[in-house]
């Protein structure tokens, strides 16, 4: 897993781990070997979707604090640099650059796709603005898709699954979970690696 917290992510604001109660999404928390919850996103747009239209692809799902260091660093921050003000974890690397020492597969792969996750915003609190929206993806340029989303909406517990990853199957089950520090599988050792194999799984006709 990777050994990092969300209250260290934060540049500056002390925030605490307590979330107020919420009714959140059926099947949350995620559980590995069960289908992944249909958890309601925003576009960029302002369109409200769901997870499961992203089904027939292998997906790696990145919850995201904007001002979390180490999900800076994922997104490329130490090449590309942070932004409000926040210093990317220096010792992380890219999301891409990750896939290109673990797997074979790149995310220019149609069978594979980013999925991240902006649950929020640059306070450490706030649900993320739709200009916060769009000065992360301008300013990262992800190969992937980036939503918004109000962790009320997802369930109790989302923020400490910052920083981290998903990584579901193209059938929608969750097959391995390195989603913040208590997560049950280790994001270099078992979810990276395991990448190529659930990719060579998607049948010709969900490409």
């Amino acid at each position: 897993m990777v050994s990092l917290c969300w209250i260290a992510c934060l540049s500056t604001v002390a925030v605490s781990v307590d979330e107020p109660p919420a009714s959140g999404t059926a099947g949350w928390p995620a559980e590995v070997g069960a289908a992944f919850p249909d958890l309601p996103v925003v576009a960029l747009d302002g369109t409200q979707i769901s997870l499961a239209t992203h089904r027939g692809r292998v997906l790696l799902v990145e919850p995201i604090g904007t001002s979390c260091k180490a999900c800076q660093a994922f997104s490329g921050g130490n090449e590309k640099g942070g932004i409000d003000g926040v210093a990317p974890q220096a010792d992380l690397t890219s999301i891409d650059g990750l896939l290109d020492r673990y797997a074979e597969v790149a995310l220019t792969d149609d069978r594979l796709e980013l999925v991240q996750v902006l649950l929020y915003g640059a306070d450490g609190r706030s649900v993320p603005t739709a200009d916060e929206h769009a000065a992360w993806v301008d300013h990262f340029g992800v190969t992937g898709t980036v939503y918004r989303a109000d962790p009320a909406t997802w369930g109790e517990g989302v923020r400490q699954r910052i920083p981290g990853f998903w990584l579901v199957d193209h059938e929608g089950v969750l097959r391995f979970d390195a989603a913040g520090n208590r997560a049950p599988n280790q994001l270099y050792r078992e979810l990276l690696p395991a990448v190529d194999r659930l990719v060579a799984a998607v049948p010709e006709v969900s490409r």
